[in-house]
């Protein structure tokens, strides 16, 4: 990072101006909201961002600065601030003119309360052109090296996510400033209990309900059961004598029935404090009802909403009237597959038709589309769809400098930030030949080079390979000599696979 940025955020000026700013920011308070905690921890190449407070209480002063960062447990909206010494304030919602990058998501920041998986966007403010409202680019600072703030949450090989209370996984600010950001320290608690009581939440199909509102299933649908819990050691179903899944898990269930049959599901938790329940309401619809209306299921098995690499989902649908279905070539979008188009082909059915099929998921997609289409006697179309995802652990790595040394212009350069790489030597390239930077550098990081910085600057790439995804895993540094002797002027890039 630019050693003057650096003095700039460190001087006070734009810390003190952000303390008046930010002391008229309230915390929400809201049952459905969920409050950040804990540090981040960034160190690029020794100079970076350091530890990022989610929340006053983590090491900062409520009275002086109130500030946090929350989620919507029903919306999934992330809102508020965090803090770093180093670089300032990061802001979470509210934000526009997103950058793009493989596997990102063009908005702001969101947390799935059901699936744990938070996609979006964030940004250190300091270096917008309004930097109170977070917004506008350039930003004044001519210091900055060029960087303009942006940390994606989400990505092709990459991602934050959160297992009961507890964040996984990195986010991404760059290769030449912030680097990975590691979230394993942050967590995040929705208001229920006290901290130490065990808790679980029980939906079904994604809904929680009362008695006086059951959510409505027809005979012989599945529906999911999902629970989410929290400072839980064990938890047991009255649907099953099975161990469940800790902290968190699904299970896909139907009923038969010819007549009117409401359904009662209970999930018990056990923790040091004690026990707790939460309770489902499920109205199964009859037969006689259900086949007086065309119907047509499609959904995923198992129905977890997150595949890991290298695995197959079963697709199951059935249909009370349909007389034939097949794969619905209409949908060509970029999370396609192409083999479920080519595999299922044309099915006869009967009314009571029911079929499934073993799909492979593509992968390295963030999200995989699958359509089907299905007519009746009548030859009347009607069209389901379903969405499968799968992701990796972070493969990357950033490229290391040292300062242009002012008389040789010359610089070492070496691999760092290393995650999730095979043992394969990295390809190097500059965009000026004969550097020093052409041939290949091992993946593991112990080899150094030195390459010469011609005057009109160069761009050094090195391409890797992803341990998981076997992609091309590729980051480069662009460097080029500056008036000041020493110091190196840098160009960020959001390359990822």
């Amino acid at each position: 990072m630019n050693n003057n940025f650096q003095k700039l955020l460190t001087s006070g000026i734009i810390v003190s101006l952000f303390f008046v700013f930010f002391g008229f920011y309230n915390s929400v308070s809201s049952s459905a909201i969920g409050r950040g905690s804990g540090y981040a921890w960034s160190a690029n190449d020794g100079d970076g961002m350091g530890w990022l407070s989610f929340n006053c209480t983590s090491g900062g002063n409520c009275g002086d600065t109130n500030y946090e960062v929350t989620a919507d447990r029903t919306t999934g909206d992330m809102t508020g601030y965090a803090w770093s010494p180093n670089y300032g304030w990061i802001k979470f919602g509210g934000l526009s003119g997103f950058p793009t990058g493989g596997g990102t998501t063009p908005a702001n920041a969101k947390l799935d309360y059901h699936t744990g998986i938070m996609t979006g966007w964030a940004r250190f403010c300091s270096v917008a052109a309004t930097p109170s409202l977070c917004s506008g680019w350039p930003g004044t600072n001519n210091t900055n090296g060029g960087w303009d703030g942006w940390v994606s949450l989400n990505g092709t090989g990459y991602g934050v996510s959160k297992s009961g209370t507890n964040f996984t996984g990195f986010a991404w600010g760059g290769a030449d400033v912030v680097g990975w950001i590691d979230f394993s320290n942050v967590s995040i608690r929705y208001p229920h209990s006290p901290a130490s009581d065990p808790f679980v939440i029980l939906t079904v199909n994604n809904q929680t309900n009362t008695e006086a509102d059951p959510v409505l299933v027809n005979s012989g649908e599945p529906f999911v059961l999902r629970w989410d819990s929290e400072n839980s050691s064990s938890c047991n179903g009255d649907w099953t004598t099975d161990a469940l899944t800790m902290p968190a898990g699904s299970a896909i269930l139907s009923v038969i029935t010819d007549k009117p049959l409401p359904k009662t599901y209970t999930i018990s938790c056990v923790g040091q404090s004690g026990t707790t329940d939460s309770v489902v309401n499920v109205s199964i619809v009859p037969s006689d009802v259900v086949n007086a209306v065309p119907k047509l299921n499609f959904y995923s098995s198992p129905n977890n909403y997150v595949l890991l690499p290298n695995t197959k989902t079963t697709l199951k649908w059935n249909s009370n009237v349909a007389m034939a279905c097949k794969a619905d070539n209409a949908i060509q979008n970029i999370r396609s597959s192409s083999s479920w188009s080519g595999n299922v082909g044309d099915l006869s059915a009967s009314n009571s038709f029911q079929n499934s099929l073993v799909v492979d998921v593509p992968d390295n997609t963030p999200s995989t589309e699958y359509g089907i289409v299905c007519t009746d006697e009548s030859g009347a179309e009607f069209k389901k769809q379903v969405y499968v995802s799968q992701q990796f652990p972070p493969e990357g790595f950033n490229i290391g400098y040292d300062a242009v040394d002012p008389t040789s212009h010359t610089t070492m350069l070496r691999l760092k930030d290393i995650f999730n790489l095979t043992s394969s030597d990295c390809t190097t390239t500059a965009s000026v030949v004969g550097t020093g930077w052409d041939g290949t550098i091992k993946s593991d990081g112990s080899e150094v080079k030195t390459v010469t910085v011609p005057g009109s600057g160069a761009t050094y790439t090195a391409t890797c390979t992803g341990l998981n995804s076997g992609l091309p895993v590729i980051r480069f540094i662009s460097l080029k000599q500056d008036s000041t002797a020493g110091s190196t002027q840098i160009s960020p890039s959001y390359i990822e696979h």
